[in-house]
C-alpha cells in the first residue's frame, strides 16, 4: 500500500509540476549555494571595478605627465618668443640708427659735392 501511495504521489507531483509556471518549476538551490554564488558575483564585480579604478588612476597619471611636459614646452616656447621679441626690438632700433646714419651720410655727401 505504501508503495502504491508513493508511486501515485510521484506521478501526480510530476504532473502538477509540469503544469506549474516556469518560476515554480525551477529547482531551488540550497541557501549556502545561493549565498556563495552571490558572494562570487560580488567579488568579481569588486575586482572588475577595482581594475577600472586602477586603469583610471593610471590614465590620470599619464595625463598629468603629458600636461607637465606640455607646460614645460609652453614655457620654453614662451621664453624663445620673449627672446625673439627682444631681438626684434633691438634689430629695429639698430635699423632706425642705420637709416639715420645713412641719411646723415647722404646729406654730408651732397654737401661735399656742392663745395
Amino acid at each position: 500500500m505504501k508503495q502504491i501511495l508513493m508511486l501515485s504521489l510521484l506521478v501526480f507531483s510530476t504532473a502538477i509540476l509540469a503544469q506549474a509556471p516556469v518560476e515554480e518549476r525551477t529547482v531551488t538551490q540550497k541557501m549556502h549555494t545561493q549565498t556563495q554564488q552571490k558572494a562570487d558575483y560580488a567579488r568579481k564585480e569588486k575586482d572588475k571595478f577595482a581594475e577600472r579604478v586602477h586603469q583610471a588612476e593610471q590614465d590620470l597619471k599619464d595625463a598629468q605627465r603629458a600636461h607637465t611636459a606640455a607646460e614645460k614646452q609652453y614655457e620654453a616656447a614662451k621664453q624663445r618668443s620673449a627672446a625673439a621679441q627682444k631681438t626684434l626690438e633691438k634689430t629695429q632700433a639698430d635699423l632706425k640708427q642705420a637709416e639715420a646714419r645713412a641719411v646723415q651720410t647722404e646729406t654730408e655727401a651732397e654737401q661735399a659735392w656742392r663745395k
